[in-house]
């Protein structure tokens, strides 16, 4: 090239361009033989790990668990694997605390490993420390749910822990329990076809959970077991098991001169009695009543409920009720009150109702009633429909359905729908229906019994067209109403009529109560409640109200007879005003 030759700039810049190593590589280039040198170190440490275990596992098949524990201890820094074997072998010596803390640090070393949580389950049921072994159970299956030992294993922990539904749900994942026969004790005076139909179950089969549940949907229809348990019993001469039904039962007038008198007159104190007879002809055919004497709400009421054809799934009832009631709305009508103080209210119903249990899941019931009503003794408002005289037709519907079941955490949610559908016969009265959902949610926080109860339950309605005010919904406390508000009473010198009114409502009751003593003879529990709810009236007769909230505390008995007391003191956080109110159940 010539001394003044011009140089190519593309060639000079590629010449002298030099691209720089990307620093992902140059890392990798760097830590590469420091890797390598790691790993050459590992090598012996490796192969002497590998060597110990074959050792462990030789002494482990031999059952010489000392010269385990003694190995163990020689090594620095234990391989998970060797942790293992000298758990178990700590806890065939018996020595429960170390054998547990080997088992633990070879679960922090191995967190996937599902062996450490299985035995440390295993070793916490072997000591009855049962709270912790459902938690290592629990985490055993969370990483392996099909294992076979831990889920039977965590199934006999739940029967220890008297959860029947809990100890099913696993063993049914396993194709357990086999129950060899049904055993009555003693047997209930009921016809066997009926019993036997009651049972979801056969004997010389495995017990499935949703059975259990069907059953006792089917015996709670039959409506004369006071109290009843469905109890497994193990056989001793195999791994089977015995269903054993365990069962008070309401029987004619009662079971004794004494329990019959007392089931009469439990609402002496409210000057009511109650005639009963239950289980007519063994047949599970009963009439119920009820006779009021209060001379500002007197009522008769008298039912006849039978199973249909000898089907514990299907029940009907006929009823009639008559009323003659006092009614008191000066502090909740709006509008000229005075003539209201002493309405009187005389009302006639019949009716027949159906319920079935479809399975474990559903069931439903439907009613038509008749009735007629006459308002007497003041001058009905012009501008107000409410005091309308005249007869009514009325068809109910309800479906019930558990939204989800919880058995290891002893927790239910139940949700119930129900429509109304009727028309009072009378001049500028058209067809009215109503509508009302419910969830009831209980759950018992302590495994061991139910020692804690925790229950709450959201409820709605709404009325549509116009309605008598004998329909309308009512939230207070009063003898014929079921939608409480514990520190609102329902009445006024006697006279219904003080609680809040309307035609839409909405209301929560929730409560929790612990047991004090639970004895042969009687049961006693005690906690606080607290309700808040709010009705509305859109035809503006009653006026309106804000959110009322109530709390109190409640004292519960229940005696061996069946007989239930409920003793409650309430406070209206709005107003100050004080309750105290007693009911009792049979």
């Amino acid at each position: 090239m010539g001394r003044g030759a011009v140089l190519d700039p593309a060639r000079r810049s590629s010449a002298r361009t030099v691209t720089p190593a990307p620093p992902r590589a140059l890392l990798i280039c760097a830590l590469t033989p420091i890797l390598s040198l790691l790993v050459l170190c590992a090598i012996p440490n490796l192969r002497a790990s590998e060597e110990t275990l074959a050792a462990v596992r030789t002494l482990y098949a031999e059952e010489r668990w000392s010269d385990i524990v003694a190995l163990w201890h020689r090594e620095p820094n234990p391989a998970p694997d060797l942790d293992y074997y000298a758990g178990m072998s700590l806890a065939r010596l018996q020595r429960w605390d170390e054998a547990a803390q080997a088992l633990a640090a070879g679960q922090r070393k191995a967190p996937l490993d599902k062996r450490f949580p299985v035995e440390l389950g295993g070793l916490a049921f072997a000591r009855k420390n049962l709270r912790e072994a459902t938690k290592n159970l629990d985490r055993a299956l969370r990483l392996d749910r099909s294992d076979r030992y831990a889920i039977d294993l965590l199934a006999s922990v739940y029967f220890l822990e008297n959860n029947l539904e809990a100890a099913l749900q696993y063993w049914n994942r396993i194709g357990k329990p086999y129950i060899e026969q049904i055993r009555m004790e003693p047997v209930p005076p009921l016809d066997p076809v009926l019993l036997d139909r009651a049972f979801a179950m056969a004997p010389a089969g495995p017990l499935e959970l949703h059975d259990f549940w069907r059953t006792e949907a089917l015996l709670d229809l039959i409506e004369i077991f006071s109290r009843y348990r469905l109890d497994l019993v193990a056989r001793k001469e195999d791994q089977k098991f015995d269903l054993v039904f365990r069962s008070a039962e309401r029987g004619g007038w009662g079971n004794s001169k004494a329990a019959a008198l007392v089931s009469w007159l439990r609402g002496l104190p409210y000057e009511t009695i109650y005639p009963e007879f239950y289980n007519f002809w063994r047949s599970a055919v009963n009439f119920t009543s009820l006779l009021r004497f209060d001379p500002e709400k007197r009522r008769a009421f008298a039912a006849l409920s039978m199973p249909l054809e000898a089907n514990p799934a299907l029940r009907l009832r006929f009823y009639l009720d008559g009323r003659i009631e006092h009614w008191d709305l000066h502090t909740t009508y709006h509008g000229d009150a005075a003539q209201l103080s002493d309405l009187h209210l005389n009302k006639l119903e019949g009716g027949i109702d159906f319920r079935s249990v479809i399975n474990d899941e559903w069931s439903w019931s439907t009613a038509l009633a008749l009735s007629d009503r006459t308002f007497a003794r003041f001058t009905a408002p012009t501008s107000s429909r409410l005091f309308t005289n005249g007869p009514a037709l009325k068809y109910h519907a309800q479906l019930d359905h558990p939204l989800f079941r919880i058995p290891e955490e002893c927790a239910t949610v139940t949700a119930t729908a129900s429509g109304e559908f009727g028309k009072l016969f009378a001049p500028g009265f058209g067809a009215f229906w109503r509508i009302q959902g419910s969830t009831d949610a209980r759950w018992i926080p302590v495994k061991e019994g139910d020692k804690y109860r925790i229950s709450g339950r959201l409820r709605a309605g709404k009325t549509f067209g116009m309605v008598p005010l004998d329909e309308l919904f009512i939230l207070g406390l009063e003898r014929d109403n079921d939608l409480p508000l514990r520190a609102h009473i329902g009445t006024h010198d006697g006279k219904k009529g003080s609680a809040p009114l309307g035609r839409d409502y909405v209301l929560f009751n929730s409560e929790a109560d612990r047991s004090i003593y639970d004895g042969t003879l009687f049961q006693f529990r005690i906690g606080p409640f607290f309700d808040s709810g709010r009705i509305s009236d859109a035809s503006g007769s009653f006026r309106a109200r804000n959110w009322q909230m109530d709390t109190g505390i409640q004292v519960k008995v229940r005696t061996l007879g069946g007989l239930g007391i409920v003793f409650s003191y309430g406070k209206d956080l709005r107003s100050g005003a004080n309750a105290f109110y007693l009911t009792t159940s049979h």
